[in-house]
């Protein structure tokens, strides 16, 4: 007979009992846990907790990126455009050449291609800043160029910047010349298309008139001459307060040769006309020819 067995029938339940909580701690006393074991399932745990701290974050961001995306599809369109500093176009022409359309997303609009798209189909329109004002308004400032001249072509009038590039074209010569702007006769025209620069057929006129105009401007002269010569770029000549022919020769030192002629030109009297010759290559003297 088994011992177990023998203990059951013999011994009361108390004793039983007491025999089975005695075998119970001299079991437990004989073991002794694993210190590798139990190291490993702390790092098994650690690394479970941060999985699932790891996996919710990740669960918290997607669920935001999915929310904001919404919310620029649905909220940030555009409803207002503003444009500052403006004169010379509408601001629905502002609007038309930017490219902008009413109800689009703000966010998805380029700067760039907005400013690229003013400066290439507004050209009195020499710089824009374009400003996202958050959430539904563009913001346009811009910087105009001045219409310094113009030149007549194929029969009708385009108005050209102080770089040469074509800013209008026009019939009406009597709002061009109410401007007080500079009639320019360039030579052979090659191109002249309105956003683009004027191309001439001698590409040496072309940087001539720019240091030219550059140069009656440093001087304070450009609002006073009404047209300027460049058919023969080595006898060019322009008039000055609408009384005097200025001859300057070639295109080299027009700057020396301008401040030469406006100072000839206090000299003389109130109401004279005639013929100021600044073309000596060796700027030693000017000629003063008066009408009779």
């Amino acid at each position: 007979m088994k011992k177990e067995e023998w203990k059951e029938r013999h011994l009361s339940d108390e004793e039983l009992t007491r025999d089975r909580n005695a075998e119970i701690r001299k079991t437990s006393r004989s073991y002794s846990p694993n210190p590798m074991s139990l190291e490993k399932a702390k790092k098994d745990s650690r690394k479970k907790r941060r999985k699932i701290i790891l996996i919710s974050w990740g669960f918290v961001f997607i669920a935001t990126v999915i929310f904001c995306a919404v919310c620029f599809q649905i909220f940030f369109k555009l409803n207002r455009i503003t444009v500052e500093n403006c004169t010379k176009y509408t601001k629905e022409q502002v609007l038309q050449g930017s490219g902008l359309v009413i109800g689009e997303n703000l966010y998805k609009l380029d700067k760039k291609t907005i400013q690229k798209n003013i400066d290439k189909n507004l050209p009195y329109i020499a710089h824009a800043t374009v400003t996202r004002i958050w959430p539904s308004t563009i913001s346009i400032n811009v910087s105009e160029t001045n219409d310094n001249t113009y030149i007549d072509f194929g029969g009708s009038y385009y108005i050209l910047s102080e770089e040469l590039r074509v800013l209008e074209k026009t019939g009406d010569i009597e709002r061009i010349e109410s401007q007080n702007i500079l009639h320019l006769y360039c030579g052979t025209v090659k191109k002249c298309i309105v956003g683009e620069y004027l191309e001439l057929a001698d590409h040496d006129n072309t940087f001539t008139i720019i240091e030219i105009m550059k140069n009656m401007k440093k001087a304070n002269v450009l609002e006073e001459c009404s047209e300027l010569n460049l058919n023969n770029k080595f006898d060019i000549t322009f008039t000055y307060q609408k009384r005097y022919k200025v001859k300057l020769g070639d295109g080299y030192d027009t700057d020396i040769k301008i401040d030469f002629m406006k100072a000839i030109g206090k000299k003389l009297y109130e109401g004279e006309t005639g013929t100021i010759d600044v073309s000596d290559s060796n700027l030693r003297e000017g000629v003063v020819i008066r009408d009779s």
